[in-house]
C-alpha cells in the first residue's frame, strides 16, 4: 500500500483537477499538498503540469493499483498507519 498510494494520489490529484478547472490555483495548490503529505515530499507545480500533460489511459493503472489496495485493507479490516 505504501508504494501503490503516492502514485495513486498523483493519478487522483490528476483525474480530479481534469474534471474541474485544472488553472484554478487554490485546486492546485490543495493538490499538491495532498501529493506531498502521500509521501512524494518534492512534489511541485512542475510535477503537476506533467502529469496533468499525462492521457487518462497512463493514469488509470495507478489509479486500479491503489483501488485495489484499499479494498483488500476494507476486506481484512486492516488499514496502515
Amino acid at each position: 500500500m505504501q508504494a501503490a498510494l503516492p502514485a495513486g494520489m498523483r493519478a487522483a490529484v490528476s483525474a480530479m483537477l481534469r474534471s474541474g478547472d485544472p488553472s484554478s490555483p487554490v485546486s492546485r495548490q490543495r493538490a499538491i499538498e495532498a501529493v506531498i503529505g502521500s509521501g512524494v515530499p518534492d512534489y511541485d507545480e512542475a510535477a503537476l503540469n506533467a502529469d496533468l500533460m499525462q492521457p487518462f489511459e497512463a493514469i488509470r493503472p495507478a489509479l486500479n493499483q491503489v483501488g485495489a489496495q484499499l479494498t483488500i485493507q476494507a476486506r481484512s479490516g486492516t488499514w496502515p498507519r
